[in-house]
């Protein structure tokens, strides 16, 4: 028997036990991007306004240090500089809780004794709770990338950085 043994049947296993709550975070954290990038669009309608606010956030230490650095004025740069920390930091947390429930939360109740006493093997349940992670971040990264060009954010600054920042100035 090798190390990975039994590990399609742990995965199975994690997804079955995930059915509800697993969902339910990817959605949430994709919604939430969709929330951001609407209101972003209504915070600041024109390209002045977004100049003015790249402006004074990049003169601010503590936005540069949050936000990073603007990559031009469309809204998919703002929408990149707030989701790319933010949306980030969902993502892993909500990898951690998924390897965490499968892992030591499994051991702690004493479910990986009773599944180790069957034809598996030592790392089949941390490779399981890895991959139901990796599945949960693709599918997030999947949606994004496939809501965003149908909510008209321009991919430039968003997906890539715009070839005309820094701006110049206005004539």
């Amino acid at each position: 028997m090798t190390g990975s043994a039994g590990t399609g049947q742990l995965t199975s296993l994690a997804f079955r036990r995930d059915r509800v709550m697993l969902p339910a975070c990817v959605w949430g954290i994709v919604a939430v991007l969709a929330i951001t990038a609407r209101d972003l669009k209504v915070l600041y309608p024109t390209p002045a306004m977004r100049l003015a606010v790249a402006t004074s956030a990049g003169e601010n230490p503590a936005l540069r240090f949050l936000l990073g650095r603007l990559n031009g004025t469309s809204v998919g740069a703002f929408l990149a500089a707030r989701w790319g920390v933010w949306g980030s930091a969902a993502a892993v947390l909500l990898t951690i809780f998924i390897v965490v429930r499968h892992t030591r939360a499994d051991e702690e109740a004493g479910r990986l004794e009773l599944v180790g006493s069957a034809a598996v093997g030592r790392q089949a349940p941390l490779i399981a709770a890895l991959l139901t992670a990796v599945t949960a971040n693709m599918a997030i990264s999947l949606l994004t990338c496939l809501w965003l060009p149908r909510s008209r954010c321009p991919s430039p600054g968003a997906g890539w950085r715009s070839p005309a920042w820094p701006p110049s100035a206005p004539s």
